[in-house]
């Protein structure tokens, strides 16, 4: 990716991170867990978990949907301070669900299979897995194939979640910020050069 393009998409990181600390401190509280407690159940260091809770650092993808699960809070309002912080387990997979990302993060930490792990398997470049977890890029419709087998899913699940992340057809779903991201990536650069 471009150097601009890295520079916004960290300028998005940095204004998702508004407001994480707290509500990541809140959730601990609420469930009397421990930063130590907190790093063995979603296997991040607790040094990690002390960055989040004192906003010096924005967990990935995979790791806030860890943290909300694991701390039985609603993902949307863990991740955009949206909602009710309060959930039921199947709302909270649910949500897990609403983006192409999201649903491969989802699928990857549920089945305990690392990024680098799934790119060996595939025979991928490290990097392009990190680019579909991130929503940077998407995969062709061949590889598309390859994935619902190696997860046993069904294509038209993963799809729809695609066409969500491309058609922007559920805005609500987005963060503001992430909604303009996606958008200068629709139209400041060649959509062909996102699929990989």
């Amino acid at each position: 990716m471009s150097q601009s393009t890295d520079k916004y998409k960290n300028s998005v990181r940095h204004q998702l991170m508004q407001g994480f600390d707290q509500r990541i401190k809140r959730a601990m509280s609420l469930r009397s867990m421990t930063q130590l407690r907190l790093s063995d159940l979603i296997s991040v260091s607790q040094p990690e978990i002390s960055y989040y809770c004192r906003g010096k650092a924005y967990p990935r993808l995979g790791v806030i949907q860890q943290l909300s699960f694991h701390l039985n809070v609603s993902y949307l309002w863990l991740k955009f301070d949206q909602g009710d912080l309060y959930t039921t387990k199947e709302d909270l997979i649910k949500s897990f669900h609403s983006s192409f990302p999201e649903k491969l993060v989802w699928l990857l930490w549920n089945n305990k299979i690392t990024p680098l792990q799934l790119s060996k398997d595939l025979n991928l470049s490290s990097t392009t897995v990190t680019y579909w977890c991130e929503g940077d890029r998407v995969p062709n419709n061949s590889t598309l194939g390859i994935l619902t087998n190696y997860f046993n899913v069904e294509l038209e699940w993963l799809i729809q979640g695609l066409d969500k992340f491309i058609s922007l057809s559920e805005a609500t779903k987005f963060n503001i910020d992430e909604l303009r991201y996606i958008q200068y990536l629709k139209q400041e650069l060649n959509y062909d050069d996102l699929i990989n």
